[in-house]
């Protein structure tokens, strides 16, 4: 049976399981806060609204004029049959067959687009580079926050960044060994730019905008080097679909 036909059933069956744990939590009332995003957590794009005004005493605080509104929200599974990570310095690419995200987003309305939704697991299968040596892709320092920036009314496509990314790369046959973070080894602040098209429940990797570099390297014989700078490019397909609007 092929990589493709092990992993999808896997991927699925997870994200499943995430949305049985995460409907029985709600259902006991016992379901956690969602995590603060980490030092240095990069700040939303100017379209999001002010803060509201404080209640008067004895009130509630008025609602807010203008905000993200995500229509369903909770745990949904993105897949992407394909990714690609992209060592644009020295214009190498590793190509991975399958990559899942399990994905919780915050549902209703919104008055910022920061922490709107979090990546509580992600993984890759079998990669592998041009020459055809297996690589190891592992995603680390889970949760990332899922952070908009600016939506397009006329395309329906929400803008936005995933951070707080740690990758872990290794090319087994070399004994190679290296790590792609954001401003050090482990910052734990890489940043991907991402984008999100309603008409199609399509979440996109963009290899433009990203803060991502590699540390660490070790007996790699000149495949990837200290500083280089990496994007990731996928397209992951979101089930349930998802409806992110702004106004």
């Amino acid at each position: 049976m092929s990589a493709f036909k092990r992993f999808v059933p896997a991927a699925l069956g997870c994200a499943a399981a995430a949305a049985a744990v995460a409907a029985g939590l709600a259902a006991s009332g016992t379901a956690s806060a969602a995590p603060h995003a980490p030092a240095g957590h990069l700040a939303v794009a100017a379209r999001q609204a002010p803060a509201g005004r404080q209640a008067p005493a004895g009130g509630q605080a008025p609602a807010a004029r203008h905000g993200w509104t995500i229509t369903h929200g909770g745990v949904v599974t993105a897949v992407a049959s394909s990714a690609t990570v992209h060592d644009t310095t020295i214009g190498r690419n590793v190509s991975c067959f399958l990559s899942a995200m399990t994905i919780h987003a915050r549902p209703g309305r919104l008055s910022s687009g920061a922490d709107a939704a979090t990546v509580n697991s992600a993984s890759f299968a079998a990669c592998a580079t041009r020459h055809g040596f297996p690589v190891t892709v592992s995603l680390g320092a889970l949760p990332w926050h899922v952070n908009l920036a600016s939506y397009n009314a006329r395309t329906g496509v929400t803008a936005g960044t995933l951070t707080g990314l740690h990758l872990a790369i290794s090319v087994p046959l070399l004994g190679c060994t290296a790590v792609a973070d954001g401003t050090a080894a482990n910052a734990h602040n890489g940043l991907l730019a991402a984008s999100y098209r309603n008409q199609t429940s399509v979440l996109s990797a963009l290899p433009a905008g990203n803060r991502l570099r590699v540390y660490r390297v070790s007996h790699c014989d000149g495949l990837i080097k200290n500083g280089d700078a990496v994007t990731l490019s996928a397209n992951y397909l979101i089930r349930p679909g998802q409806r992110i609007t702004h106004s």
